[in-house]
């Protein structure tokens, strides 16, 4: 099985000081690899993968070298914070937990039933757990995944064909 992980970039953006950051990612990462699972990590642009790789070396984790989005239909369980590469994992039908341990509250996905929104470090780890070790669950949630999915994203072969189409009606309009 593979567990995707989108690492929060919150000291690249200035949200946490680096110390808290790296406490942050330490917990994470041993959590995840906790799991039966290939961990694999995507890093954010922003994020210098040189720094990132003793902690992954030293959890078994292992840093992509292609984005998120490239990564989510060949993963099991995504996990990332507040991201538009959630709403490619409810498209895909990835089960997913999305981590708010910094008090973010965004509401984007409350209501999503395929996504578990985690607000406490110690319920990081059970959910997991219930993932990868209870086959009904995952399966309820990848159904929910894949149910909503068509409400967030369009995987329908057109995409191209239809910002072609656009991009004519705009430019029709211009004298």
């Amino acid at each position: 099985k593979i567990l995707l992980c989108a690492v929060p970039q919150l000291g690249e953006h200035g949200m946490l000081p680096w110390d808290v950051h790296w406490a942050e990612t330490r917990f994470l990462f041993e959590c995840l690899t906790q799991q039966d699972a290939v961990v694999v990590l995507s890093l954010h642009p922003k994020s210098d993968p040189a720094a990132y790789q003793p902690l992954a070396d030293e959890f078994g984790a292992l840093i992509a070298q292609r984005r998120a989005y490239e990564l989510i239909p060949a993963c099991d369980v995504f996990v990332a914070t507040f991201s538009g590469t959630v709403m490619a994992a409810i498209g895909c039908g990835v089960p997913t937990v999305v981590i708010d341990f910094y008090g973010l509250n965004y509401s984007y996905f409350d209501n999503e039933p395929g996504i578990m929104i985690v607000n406490q470090h110690a319920d990081l780890a059970p959910i997991l757990e219930r993932l990868f070790n209870d086959q009904e669950y995952y399966a309820q949630v990848a159904l929910a995944q894949q149910t909503r999915g068509p409400e967030w994203i369009l995987l329908d072969g057109l995409c191209t064909r239809r910002i072609t189409d656009e991009l004519y009606q705009l430019m029709a309009g211009v004298s």
